[in-house]
């Protein structure tokens, strides 16, 4: 018998969108889970499957994207083997920002 162990970003709790999206970082609950989705892998993330996580369309992760480059938080990659993917990888000041905000956490 297999089991299924879900991705690291399912483990997180409510507090740490809470406190993502108390930190002012992200301007709402979807982004903070974007955010954790790509802390958590450690590596670039498709974006297609990215969306598919945290369940926006792709025209909305798009739209995320873009906001999260302007803040320098994540970065567009391409793909090493097929050029025709793309990645996102936080960046380094995007590790950075995330893990702040999560030791900061978030009380009510």
């Amino acid at each position: 018998m297999t089991t299924t162990i879900a991705p690291p970003a399912y483990h997180r709790t409510l507090g740490d969108i809470r406190s993502l999206r108390h930190s002012g970082l992200f301007s709402n609950a979807h982004e903070a889970m974007l955010a954790l989705v790509l802390f958590d892998a450690g590596e670039p993330v498709k974006m297609s499957e990215a969306a598919k996580t945290i369940s926006i369309s792709r025209a909305a992760m798009t739209s995320m994207v873009d906001r999260f480059e302007l803040l320098e938080i994540a970065k567009r990659v391409g793909g090493e083997k097929d050029r025709r993917c793309t990645y996102l990888a936080l960046t380094e000041s995007g590790v950075t920002k995330v893990y702040n905000a999560l030791e900061t956490g978030w009380e009510d």
